[in-house]
């Protein structure tokens, strides 16, 4: 039983990183990456302008 679930294990990781190197090669991973840096970056500054002592 221990053998078919390594088995199953590696399948399924073989699977999810060639479903990444298809994502990144058709160009569909880099917006997304580029969409959640931005929201980060506007979480934060929100963050930093609510601080009445940010930025003195």
């Amino acid at each position: 039983m221990g053998e078919q679930k390594g088995a199953i294990l590696i399948i399924v990781v073989c699977l999810v990183i060639f479903g990444l190197c298809v994502g990144f090669a058709t160009g569909v991973i880099q917006p997304l990456l580029s969409q959640i840096g931005t929201g980060m970056s506007n979480m934060v500054s929100n963050v930093f302008k609510a601080i009445p002592t940010a930025g003195k």
